[in-house]
């Protein structure tokens, strides 16, 4: 088995949602963030919502894009960041 295989064998496709692209668009207008970065945050606050929903707890987004990690914080998440000790 090659590397390459070996490597995607490891990961899950997701199917993108309109509601989380509708999100992206949204959080781009209020932050200064990158298309990618913006649909990032939009799927960890999709998740965020259904974990509360559930009440099984809070997601931790871990990031360490200053942006990104700005607009996290301002949008409720709880936020990890590697590079910071």
């Amino acid at each position: 088995m090659n590397t390459f295989y070996s490597l995607i064998i490891q990961y899950r496709r997701l199917i993108l949602k309109s509601r989380v692209v509708a999100r992206a668009k949204i959080l781009l207008d209020i932050h200064p963030l990158r298309t990618l970065d913006a649909i990032q945050l939009a799927s960890a606050l999709e998740i965020q919502t259904a974990l509360s929903q559930a009440n099984v707890g809070r997601l931790i987004f871990v990031g360490s894009d200053s942006r990104l990690i700005a607009a996290a914080i301002a949008e409720g998440l709880t936020v990890i960041n590697p590079e910071t000790p």
